[in-house]
């Protein structure tokens, strides 16, 4: 039975979908359309049900060990109980982040599949090495209750991996000493969370393994920073939030105040740290102010003196914009990247694409008529010079002819011989034909 909680979300997002197509009517295909999932088959879903109900036993057994006063994990029935055809809308901003009254129920829905035993299991040892039919069973179990398009595979599994590694290192925690040997770890409490005794020694032996490692990533942790207080309401739904309130989007400072400010202690800073980080951006603020002329944008002033306290952007993310958020996408104009467009630069990309495409055509064609120009003008050259051979070859012809004439010619008046007469006539006929004959049919002189 669906909780009176799920049935007024799925009463106001049926209803927003009936004001977007009321909307968007008569439009005629000007909006992009979204990819839908399309439902899986029922052998998934029965396999799914029983993944469920793995991980309900699980949970079941987490809240038992548990004192009472303790909420215990959640287990998400009401949602894990929805039909087929009631499907829950998920709203994602510019950036593909996920936000609005729907946020808070994807969140804690995909931690019951990150700490589903069946669908993730956590005999694999890394995030990025669970084989890519897993990962598909577990995003296909997530569409089969939320209305997810597919371009935001990607911010989902990214949840989901945070929540599995959460969970991991929370088995660790609460069921691992690396001070006490495995054989003795064994006999003090057994295998938890219904582990094969295979993967929890594997685990084990990895942990060991990688303590060093551990113990450095747990000093860093302690050097976390952690000022922030906004709860279960992620960062995009709260810069919504003060959208809808003021017409304007918040600036980062705007954010970070709200955050960092307690309710059920009437707005206060939660930390010293959020008190120093307050003065700065104040100074910082009003010094900007001074220099800049009347009428500059706020939201301007507000930027230079955030990253004047806050220093330059981190790799991959930007401060106080949440999980997902990433600089090529926020600031486009400094972090040109066409690998890292994001959601509203896509068709930007795909117009580079092509005019590189028609750039390299156009080389092409150019490179392929320089090489026949080339070819031409050696077919010109090797004629004229076949022509110049004939024509030298023509001459010498004519000029071993007209010796030979002229060498009958003068035995005919009998003055070719000389002293001795005709008799040596027919010996230079004979040199002189053995030259023609050597010259243009290749016949050796010895002949």
């Amino acid at each position: 039975m669906v909780n009176k909680r799920i049935q007024k979300l799925l009463q106001n997002t049926r209803g927003r979908s009936r004001r977007e197509e009321s909307n968007n009517r008569g439009l005629n295909g000007e909006n992009e359309p979204q990819d839908v999932p399309l439902p899986h088959s029922p052998s998934r879903t029965k396999n799914a049900e029983l993944d469920l109900q793995h991980n309900v036993e699980h949970n079941e057994e987490g809240s038992s060990q548990r004192s009472q006063n303790t909420r215990g994990r959640t287990v998400m029935r009401d949602v894990h109980s929805l039909g087929p055809n009631d499907l829950l809308v998920v709203r994602f901003n510019e950036r593909g982040q996920p936000y609005g009254e729907m946020q808070p129920t994807l969140s804690n829905f995909v931690g019951t599949i990150a700490r589903n035993g069946n669908l993730l299991p956590l005999s694999f040892l890394d995030w990025r090495k669970i084989p890519k039919n897993h990962l598909d069973l577990a995003w296909g179990y997530v569409t089969e209750h939320f209305c997810i398009p597919t371009r935001h595979k990607k911010i989902v599994m990214q949840m989901i991996g945070v929540a599995w590694r959460r969970w991991r290192a929370e088995v660790k925690a609460t069921s691992y000493d690396p001070n006490i040997p495995l054989d003795e770890l064994l006999q003090i409490c057994p295998v938890p969370h219904k582990l094969t005794l295979e993967v929890w020694e594997t685990l084990c032996d990895y942990w060991k393994k990688n303590e060093r490692m551990s113990k450095i990533n747990r000093e860093n942790a302690h050097k976390k920073r952690r000022i922030y207080a906004q709860g279960r309401i992620n960062i995009p739904t709260l810069e919504d939030k003060l959208f809808q309130e003021n017409g304007v989007k918040p600036t980062r400072i705007e954010i970070l105040e709200l955050s960092c400010h307690s309710k059920k202690k009437g707005r206060s800073p939660i930390a010293d740290e959020a008190i120093q980080h307050e003065a700065l951006l104040n100074e910082a603020m009003k010094r900007h102010l001074q220099d800049m002329p009347e009428g500059t944008d706020p939201r301007q002033v507000h930027e230079q003196a955030f990253r004047e306290v806050f220093g330059p952007e981190h790799s991959g993310r930007v401060r106080c914009l949440g999980a997902g958020a990433l600089p090529s996408q926020v600031f486009p104009d400094q972090y040109k990247r066409s690998h890292c467009q994001g959601y509203d630069t896509a068709s930007d990309a795909t117009e580079k694409y092509k005019e590189m495409k028609e750039k390299i055509k156009e080389m092409e064609a150019r490179e392929a008529e320089r090489e026949a120009r080339l070819q031409a003008k050696m077919e010109a050259r090797e004629a004229q010079r076949k022509i110049e051979m004939e024509q030298s070859m023509r001459r010498m012809q004519e000029q071993q002819f007209q010796n030979f004439i002229r060498i009958m010619q003068s035995m005919m008046v009998g003055t070719a011989g000389g002293s001795q007469g005709p008799e040596t006539l027919p010996r230079q006929m004979a040199s002189v034909m053995a030259e023609i004959m050597q010259q243009y049919m290749s016949i050796p002189s010895n002949a």
